[in-house]
């Protein structure tokens, strides 16, 4: 890395218990625990820093039909009782019951998202009516929440994923690894979340933040079950923009796939205020 992370005492936490046991054998004396980063077992305002490299595009979710999310959301506001940024009220919920029945998705799903859009005052996307489903990276914003109750004040968060940043219209998307699936990250909606958490906010690409000098030939990967192979190109540099795609498909036909994925590799790096929010005012720190 670019700049040395100021670490001190090292915990890794994995909720996987084969990646545990390997990472065990090629270090038993790495402090590791069993875990889950949206539901951290560790006290308020307990630490100092957290590294979260490539795992938040695993994390939990939500994928809606974009028509549904929009009628249950405007239903809801027509009936709002609570104040704006609290939980729905029972009353608010019982208001849309029999539409969140039609649905086919449990209640808790949707009182989860319409939370998220109301406590962080993410933008529905009415613009958006052309697409048939809607991803929500709930699990990472669960995360962030975290992130927020276990740093203390000055504390700092150092989050890097695949996804997008500065683009209203992005929807995380899927994509299909071998034996699972990740989404794509909105670093905008993360940003957001963040910023009404109490955190100063930055996004960066991660090539600017390990020092990459973009000036050398690089090759990416996709995995086996996505067309596996390296991308390589005879003597030329491939990367990962597309307009720099343009003009070699043919250089990509025998992986028998067209369906070529661009993404970007985002940092968002997270540093409490040690002046908290209003709402946070109760936090024990």
């Amino acid at each position: 890395m670019a700049r040395a992370l100021p670490l001190n005492k090292l915990v890794n936490l994995d909720i996987s218990p084969r990646l545990i046991e390997a990472q065990r054998k090629r270090d038993p004396n790495r402090p590791i625990i069993q875990a889950d980063a949206t539901r951290l077992p560790f006290a308020d305002c307990s630490l100092e820093g957290v590294v979260a490299n490539e795992i938040i595009a695993d994390f939990l979710t939500y994928s809606f039909r974009t028509n549904q999310l929009l009628e249950i959301i405007n239903l809801i506001e027509s009936h709002r009782i609570s104040p704006k940024n609290s939980i729905f009220s029972p009353e608010e919920l019982r208001a849309v019951s029999d539409l969140i029945a039609t649905t086919r998705q449990p209640s808790a799903v949707w009182t989860e998202l319409i939370r998220v859009y109301q406590a962080y005052d993410l933008p529905v996307p009415y613009d958006q009516t052309e697409k048939e489903t809607m991803n929500v990276n709930v699990g990472a914003i669960r995360f962030l929440e975290e992130m927020e109750r276990t740093l203390k004040p000055g504390g700092w968060a150092w989050i890097s994923e695949w996804g997008s940043s500065n683009d209203p219209s992005y929807t995380p998307n899927e994509l299909e690894l071998e034996g699972h699936s990740e989404y794509g990250i909105s670093f905008d909606t993360l940003s957001q979340v963040g910023q009404m958490l109490g955190f100063d906010v930055e996004v960066v690409p991660l090539v600017e933040e390990i020092g990459v000098d973009l000036d050398q030939f690089y090759t990416s990967h996709r995995s086996e079950e996505n067309g596996g192979a390296l991308f390589l190109s005879r003597n030329e540099a491939l990367t990962m923009f597309p307009e720099e795609f343009e003009g070699h498909e043919d250089d990509f036909q025998h992986l028998g796939s067209t369906d070529y994925f661009f993404y970007t590799f985002l940092v968002l790096k997270l540093k409490k205020r040690t002046s908290l929010p209003e709402a946070m005012k109760n936090r024990i720190c």
